[in-house]
């Protein structure tokens, strides 16, 4: 079965809809296969980014950067591992620059809640 398929009663929106239509601290749920973890810079109490996880979730349309606190991290870390299928809860954070008198416009999702959906649960 096609990832799509797998993750279509799970999701709200697809990367690309996110990437399309979604506004700035939209509440969406997303998923994917993790092909990608970043381990956090530093333990920054005043930068959040910085200290936090980086997961990127190919949903087989597109893929999308998932930020990850430390807390949920450790809450979820049994289900969070390159190769699962995970579905993401949170909010879209858009950030928008000038690069080159282009406009760019950079999306990702601030999680909150992460689930399970295929792959290895490790303790």
């Amino acid at each position: 079965m096609s990832l799509v398929k797998d993750i279509g009663s799970y999701v709200t929106h697809y990367s690309e809809e996110v990437k399309q239509r979604a506004k700035h601290l939209d509440q969406v749920r997303i998923a994917g296969k993790i092909t990608q973890i970043r381990f956090p810079l530093m333990e920054s109490k005043d930068d959040y980014l910085l200290s936090c996880y980086v997961f990127e979730v190919d949903d087989g349309v597109g893929s999308l950067m998932v930020y990850v606190s430390p807390m949920m991290f450790n809450h979820y870390r049994e289900i969070l591992h390159k190769g699962n299928v995970v579905m993401f809860e949170g909010y879209v954070n858009i950030v928008t620059r000038e690069l080159k008198g282009t406009i760019q416009r950079e999306c990702s999702i601030v999680a909150y809640r992460a689930e399970l959906i295929r792959g290895e649960t490790h303790a």
